[in-house]
């Protein structure tokens, strides 16, 4: 028998992994590397989680390690309030919440 499933969303990652614990040494290594946030989302129509992976602007070039670092943590804020308080759907690209103003 299936679990059910609380929230359709799970392990909401970022690349490098825990980002704010790094040293400026230990980040100097992922310098020439594609930067993300990563997390599964729950497909309804297959039943299966499928991967989702956003590297938006925190890979521009000029970008100090600094500025790197702020825009990952922004992105990963970003993408758990969407799918937290917004109930987005990144597969059909709707909300489920409506959004007050």
């Amino acid at each position: 028998m299936l679990k059910p499933i609380s929230k359709p969303y799970k392990n909401v990652e970022t690349y490098p992994k825990d980002v704010a614990k790094l040293s400026s040494e230990e980040l100097e290594k992922f310098k020439y590397k594609d930067w993300y946030v990563r997390y599964r989302y729950y497909d309804e129509d297959t039943c299966q989680w499928v991967l989702k992976i956003h590297k938006k602007s925190m890979n521009s070039s000029g970008l100090s390690i600094a500025e790197r670092v702020a825009q990952l943590k922004a992105a990963k804020k970003a993408a758990e309030f969407s799918l937290e308080k917004l109930g987005w759907n990144p597969l059909k690209g709707t909300y489920s919440k409506a959004i007050v103003v």
